[in-house]
Parts: structure tokens; C-alpha cells; sequence
């Protein structure tokens, strides 16, 4: 963890400085690799995102857990915002990226 942003887990010390590239938007140079936040849903348990890859894996409350690939961190932080985070990923997530259980 972070202490100036707790969703901070991880970061990419092989960039040297460099900031990673990120399809759709410009990246801040201290931007995490992995963002993990909290989430509130009745079916989601929880959810990580990396924002190179962009990559979205999804835990859910009975334990499944699955992959999504191809998730633009725009969409990611749509889903975030939310109101009904378990409708916004099954409307938008669910059956439209490419997915893989884990």
C-alpha cells in the first residue's frame, strides 16, 4: 500500500522514471500499475485493474474469478462511479471483452 493513495498496491520500478504509456488518456507519472479500490456490490467481491495491460480480474462473492481483457481505464472508472456497480459490469463488461476464469 501507499501511503499517499491506499489504492496504491503496486508500482512499476522498471519504468525508471518513465511514465507508462496508457490507451486513451495520459498517464500521471506517479500512476499505479495496479489499481486495486474498494467496491460495494451484492455480487462483486472484489475487483483489480492494471493499467498497462489493461487488464480488469473480477472476484466474486461465491469465488469465481476471471479475467477481462482489453478494459479501457475510462470504462474501469465508469464502472467505479456507478451507482449499481454489478449492473454496470454486466451490461457493459460481462459478455462484451474477451475473458478467461481464473
Amino acid at each position: 500500500m501507499n501511503d499517499k493513495n491506499p489504492h496504491v498496491i503496486e508500482t512499476n520500478p522498471e519504468l525508471n522514471g518513465h511514465t507508462p504509456k496508457v490507451a486513451g488518456s495520459t498517464p500521471h507519472p506517479n500512476q499505479p500499475v495496479i489499481r486495486r479500490p474498494s467496491i460495494t456490490s451484492s455480487n462483486i467481491k472484489s475487483v483489480e485493474y492494471n493499467v498497462i495491460t489493461e487488464d480488469l480480474t473480477v472476484e466474486f462473492k461465491l469465488g469465481a474469478k476471471y479475467s477481462y481483457a482489453g478494459v479501457s481505464e475510462k470504462l474501469f472508472d465508469s464502472f467505479l462511479a456507478a451507482k449499481s456497480q454489478g449492473s454496470f459490469f454486466s451490461q457493459f463488461i460481462k459478455n462484451v471483452y474477451k475473458w478467461k476464469k481464473l
